[in-house]
This record gives structure tokens, C-alpha cells and sequence, in this order.
């Protein structure tokens, strides 16, 4: 008696289905590995100047180096930053910035890369010659959150 023709289709669709599963599975190991990697990510704030555009008012630049030592390229999504004078943390009294008015550059940082990316937060009128002096003198400091995004999930990381 002659052997069915399905028998040699079965360790074929075997092997077939432990290649797709082995297949799925590393991928979503390696984004689940870069996603638990995530705090590698720094932000560190380099310059700060303070302007006075006609049309936006008076308000500190900063530029800030986002470094990324991960596989995947990452999005910059939102930023939380306060300019004070003295050192941290601020009192209410030492802010020069206007709290949650910063924004910033929509950029993607890509894998294993660094930039620089400029962000603009608000002074108020009665602030700006303490803002200045603050900038002059070396007195100002500041600290934040970026927001950013990894293979579609939020996180993230303190500005400082």
C-alpha cells in the first residue's frame, strides 16, 4: 500500500509554522528589549538666551542635545520645561519661565544618533531683567520632561 501524498506535507507546515512563530517572537522580543532600554535616552540642556520677538514677546531658547543609543529611531513629541534662578529644585519664586509654555521641535532622532533640538518658553514682562541678569550672571538653571515616542508608545525622560 502507497503512503498518502499529505504525509510530507506535514513536517513542511510544521517547520513552516515554528518559522513564523520563532519569527514573530524575535521581533517583538527586540522592540520589548529597546522599549525596557529606554532610559538610555538623555537630555541635557546647553545654551539658554533670552529674546524679545516683536510678534511672540519676551521668551528663553534653549537647546537641548537629545542622545539616543537605541536600535530605532525615536520622535520627539512634547516638552515640560521651567527656567529658574538658583539651584534645584525651583521655588515658586525663582521661576523666570512660564510654566507649561514651552515648545519644541518636532523632530525624529535617529538610532544611535544625537541632536540638537531648540525650544522656546515664555517669560513674563516683570521677569525679563531677572531673566537677563539670571542668564549673565550664570545663576540660571532649568529642568524638565520630553515627551517621546518609541515604536508608537510615549515615555518620558528628565531634562536637565
Amino acid at each position: 500500500m502507497a503512503a498518502p501524498r499529505s504525509q510530507p506535507l506535514l513536517p513542511a507546515a510544521l517547520g513552516l509554522l515554528l518559522v513564523t512563530a520563532g519569527t514573530a517572537f524575535g521581533l517583538t522580543f527586540a522592540t520589548q528589549l529597546e522599549w525596557q532600554q529606554r532610559d538610555a535616552v538623555t537630555a541635557t540642556v546647553n545654551d539658554v538666551t533670552l529674546s524679545d520677538p516683536a510678534d511672540t514677546g519676551p521668551r528663553v531658547a534653549a537647546n537641548l542635545s537629545v542622545g539616543n543609543p537605541l536600535d530605532r529611531p525615536i520622535d520627539v513629541s512634547s516638552l515640560r520645561l521651567l527656567v529658574f534662578e538658583g539651584d534645584p529644585p525651583p521655588d515658586r519664586d525663582d521661576r523666570l519661565s512660564v510654566p507649561r509654555s514651552a515648545r519644541i521641535e518636532q523632530v525624529t532622532i535617529p538610532a544611535c544618533g544625537t541632536v540638537t533640538v531648540r525650544a522656546h518658553a515664555d517669560v513674563r514682562d516683570e521677569d525679563v531683567d531677572r531673566t537677563r541678569r539670571a542668564l549673565a550672571n550664570g545663576t540660571a538653571n532649568s529642568r524638565g520632561l520630553l515627551t517621546l515616542r518609541l515604536a508608537g508608545r510615549e515615555f518620558e525622560i528628565d531634562v536637565e
